[in-house]
């Protein structure tokens, strides 16, 4: 009975299985698969705008979400001169590897490469200009990425970038009512106090 009742509450898990190809030195003649090409022609193909992993938390949840706007953009505005390509730095996780192909996965992105050869992996996601423009709604990430502070607006102010931070955590829903009663309180308390002030 608690083996059973364990397996119940274990989350739901998925997998997703991910080919490699083999490096061109490694084809047989009868091979029939597409060949891995090598960085040098990956790199050729488009100019890459680079996001950077490197296992700092905050850098990278920064960078993940810069990521997701940059994945948004090329599947909006479909060509064949741009893509983005991820380098995973020396510190970088797998789970990062993990929020990556599912960045990709959920924007619909059908063309990626991942060059597991070069001295840094990199994943390179691009487009082409056949692709039908991709409209309506972004796919919802609040759930995965609820825990990364929001990326700074550039105008923004140091105090304004420290108060969304020490707010994040507050945005739950849970937190909605408790701030409320909370904040309601207050008012009531100031406004008894400038009364009697007053009087």
């Amino acid at each position: 009975m608690l083996m059973l009742q364990d397996q119940v509450s274990r989350p739901k898990q998925s997998i997703l299985q991910m080919t490699f190809p083999l490096p061109p030195s490694k084809f047989q003649p009868s091979d029939k698969w597409s060949y891995m090409p090598q960085p040098a022609e990956i790199r050729r193909l488009r100019q890459w705008q680079t996001v950077w992993l490197t296992g700092n938390n905050r850098a990278d949840s920064l960078n993940l979400r810069l990521l997701w706007r940059k994945l948004g953009h090329m599947q909006q505005f479909p060509n064949n001169t741009t893509g983005v390509a991820v380098r995973f730095g020396a510190g970088a996780r797998f789970g990062r590897v993990v929020d990556v192909v599912d960045c990709v996965s959920q924007w619909n992105v059908k063309k990626y490469v991942f060059d597991i050869h070069a001295p840094t992996p990199v994943l390179y996601a691009f487009t082409d200009a056949q692709q039908a423009p991709v409209s309506g709604s972004a796919p919802n990430h609040d759930a995965l990425y609820s825990a990364a502070p929001a990326a700074p607006d550039s105008a923004s102010s140091a105090s304004s970038r420290w108060l969304q931070q020490i707010g994040a955590p507050l945005r739950h829903p849970a937190w909605s009512t408790a701030l409320l009663a909370c904040l309601g309180l207050a008012a009531v308390g100031a406004a008894v106090y400038f009364l009697r002030e007053l009087s």
